[in-house]
């Protein structure tokens, strides 16, 4: 009979005992590879304020053994600099002159694992607390945590540093031309970023911006000008300045009226066309839009004759009594600190002032009518004749 050959053990199949080991390496690896540090992408400060960088190490599992914290500025790819420090054992330290520790300082330095010399300080939270916001401190800002047996996972926050600007508009006084110029001007001094500026107005205009620096270095004054043709209709205006910043809530609005100086505008009213010869207390008014208000009223005729019984008083002139002479072309001349305007009025005068009688009796029912010669009538009162 044939015996059986015996098979080697495959090697494909080892205990599964020893595997153990290594299966709780493999996870304790895992979960290291889980450890993170989560910060702010980007956090903006006001210039002058407190400012904190938010940095913390995820998840906190109490396996995880933290030898330091360290933060560091990147000015430029091959410039790090360490700004702050924190060390479970020594506590903080700032390397850097600025910032430095007047400026700088952890918000939670930690909690000590017991007593005596030699204790350490279990770091999860390095937070990191920025005063006195300067805007040198602009930039990139990574925060390490150095675990072990992990190694170093980091974190990269871009510190934004703004400025809200003072913002003030006001009305440029102008006089009446044919060309543009500013009538109003707004400024928005010592922003970062610069304001955006523009104009809301009825009237059409030109926006012409300009950009200097602020007051304080690194930030922008914005002087926006709204320019037009200054006419008379634009006196009194109102337009209004809208100021936007990252900084702001909502939008500044800032209303502003415009000031145009502008010669006499001149028309005259009160003429009726009625005046006739011994008509009384007639008036022409002289209207007049200008400014600054007339300095000035002068009444005149084309034919060089002035009226006796005409009275000029101001804007007003008055006449007595009507006659032969107001048959003439008035004018009014005004002047003010610009200029002069002036208007004219025809004046005809007509004939004595006809006036309808209106009858106060009424012939009665019983009267007899009036008799109407009839052709029939006529013809026998023509052979009688004959």
């Amino acid at each position: 009979m044939a015996r059986a050959a015996a098979l080697p053990p495959s090697r494909l199949s080892p205990p599964t005992l020893p595997l153990l080991p290594l299966l709780l390496l493999l996870l304790r690896e895992t979960r290291a590879q889980d450890v993170r540090v989560r910060v702010a992408a980007e956090v903006r400060g006001h210039l002058g304020d407190t400012v904190e960088l938010p940095c913390h190490l995820l998840p906190p599992a109490p396996e995880v053994r933290v030898s330091q914290v360290t933060w560091l500025r990147l000015d430029t790819p091959e410039d790090n600099q360490n700004v702050a420090i924190f060390h479970p054992q020594y506590g903080p330290s700032f390397p850097r002159a600025k910032p430095g520790k007047e400026r700088l300082s952890f918000v939670k330095p930690g909690q000590s694992t017991g007593s005596g010399p030699g204790t350490e300080v279990e770091v999860r939270d390095a937070t990191l607390a920025l005063r006195g916001l300067t805007v040198e401190d602009e930039g990139n800002y990574t925060c390490e945590f150095a675990t072990f047996p992990q190694g170093t996972s980091r974190g990269v926050t871009w510190l934004r540093v703004i400025a809200e600007p003072q913002n003030h508009a006001e009305t440029q006084e102008v006089t009446l031309s044919l060309e543009p110029v500013p009538v109003a001007r707004c400024v928005s001094a010592g922003g970062r970023p610069p304001a955006r500026v523009s104009w809301l107005s009825p009237l059409d205009g030109e926006t012409r911006e300009s950009q200097v620096s602020g007051p304080v270095p690194g930030t922008v004054t914005v002087t926006s000008r709204f320019t037009l043709v200054p006419l008379g209709r634009a006196d009194g205006v109102k337009i209004t300045c809208r100021v936007e910043h990252e900084s702001f809530k909502e939008p500044v609005l800032l209303p502003v009226t415009l000031s145009v100086r502008y010669p006499p505008e001149v028309s005259i009213s009160g003429y009726d066309d009625n005046w006739y010869i011994g008509r009384s207390e007639a008036t022409l008014n002289c209207d007049v839009r200008s400014k600054p208000e007339p300095t000035g009223y002068d009444w005149s005729t084309t034919s060089g004759v002035f009226p006796a019984s005409a009275v000029a008083q101001g804007p007003k002139l008055i006449v007595h009594s009507v006659d032969k002479l107001f048959n003439t072309t008035f004018i009014c001349t005004v002047t003010n600190a610009v200029g002069t305007g002036h208007a004219e009025q025809v004046v005809l005068v007509r004939g004595s002032h006809c006036r309808v009688r209106v009858p106060t009796a009424v012939l009665p029912l019983t009267s007899s009518p009036r008799r109407v010669p009839t052709l029939q009538n006529q013809e026998s009162a023509s052979r009688s004749l004959r």
